[in-house]
């Protein structure tokens, strides 16, 4: 339970540093950081595919 409340400490703090700067930010500049933080926040798409190599099983393949 301390890691999650760790996290989400985490990220209100860079919420809080991002706006902030946004602040600061004009034109072009305060819409790009907009964009890549309501990625960061919404993630990706559910429909991409996500890899995942198991380590152990991925050892034993002869490439």
């Amino acid at each position: 339970m301390h890691s999650i409340q760790r996290i989400e400490d985490s990220i209100a703090e860079t919420l809080v540093n991002v706006l902030k700067r946004a602040e600061e930010l004009k034109g072009k500049d305060q819409l790009a950081l907009a964009k890549e933080y309501k990625e960061w926040i919404q993630g990706p798409p559910f429909d991409e595919e996500i890899l995942i190599i198991d380590e152990f099983t991925f050892n034993d393949c002869n490439f």
